[in-house]
C-alpha cells in the first residue's frame, strides 16, 4: 500500500552490483513504543541546535502507525507536548524522520541495497513538483551520540519547483530549487543515524545546512 508518511511513489530501481560488508536489512519492522532522538544543527544566518525525539505512538487506520514528536531542549520543566509528526506503513524498516519519508522505498524491510543501486521519484502537491534521485554509495562507519555504526551512505539530489500557470490542465514549472543530501543508514536501529542537508536558494547559491545525528533509541528487533 501507498506510504502515508509521503506522497512520493517510487519510480525505479537498478541493481548496478553486488559487494560484501553491506549491513542487512532488518527482518521486522517498528513497532509501537520503538523511539528515537537527535540532535539537530541547523547553520544559516545564525547556527540553531535542537532537540527531537520520535516514537511510534500507536496504530491508525489503513495498517499504518502514528508517528509523534517532541521537540525543543528536554529539560523536564513544564509540560510536555506530543504533536502527530506522520504516518508510516507497519512494514517500514526505514525512516528519515526530518525529511519524512522513507526515501520512497515501500518495501525496506525486504530491500537489498547494495553499492551503486539507485531509484528516482516524483510527486506532485499543491502545485509543487518534487523529484528525487537516490544512490547507494555504500558502506561507511559513523560516530554519533548512540554509538559507532556501520552505516549504508545512501545520497540524494532534489529538485523543487512551482507551477507558473496555476490552475492549467498541463501546467509549466519554473527554475526549481536544488537541494543535496547524505544519509548514513544502520538497519538495527530502523533509521538514519546521520543525514546532512544542503538548501540552496533560487540563485543556486547555499542557504542553509543542517545535521541531525542520533544520540539515542529504543527499537524491538525480536530474534
Amino acid at each position: 500500500m501507498k506510504n502515508a508518511f509521503t506522497a512520493i511513489a517510487l519510480l525505479l530501481v537498478t541493481l548496478v552490483s553486488q559487494a560484501e560488508d553491506i549491513p542487512e536489512t532488518p527482518q521486522h519492522p517498528v513497532s509501537i513504543g520503538d523511539s528515537w532522538t537527535f540532535k539537530r544543527v541547523s547553520k544559516g544566518q545564525i547556527t540553531v541546535q535542537s532537540r527531537t525525539i520520535f516514537k511510534i505512538a500507536e496504530q491508525g487506520a489503513d495498517d499504518q502507525y502514528i508517528i509523534k514528536s517532541l521537540s525543543g531542549e528536554v529539560s523536564g520543566n513544564g509540560p510536555t507536548v506530543w504533536r502527530q509528526a506522520g504516518r508510516v506503513d507497519t512494514d517500514t524498516c526505514m525512516i528519515d524522520f526530518f525529511g519524512g519519508s522513507t526515501l520512497g522505498i515501500t518495501h525496506s524491510c525486504s530491500t537489498a541495497f547494495v553499492p551503486g543501486m539507485d531509484w528516482n521519484t516524483e510527486a506532485i502537491n499543491k502545485e509543487t513538483r518534487t523529484t528525487q534521485r537516490y544512490q547507494v554509495i555504500g558502506p561507511d562507519e559513523v560516530t554519533v551520540g548512540a554509538g559507532t555504526f556501520q552505516a549504508l551512505k545512501i545520497e540524494s539530489h532534489w529538485e523543487v519547483a512551482k507551477a507558473v500557470n496555476t490552475g492549467k490542465a498541463s501546467p509549466k514549472y519554473g527554475p526549481p530549487l536544488r537541494y543535496h543530501f547524505v544519509y548514513w543508514y544502520a538497519p538495527e536501529t530502523k533509521t538514519m543515524v546521520k543525514a546532512e542537508r544542503e538548501f540552496r536558494n533560487p540563485a543556486g547559491a547555499v542557504e542553509t545546512r543542517s545535521t541531525d545525528e542520533l544520540e539515542a533509541f529504543r527499537v524491538q528487533n525480536p530474534r
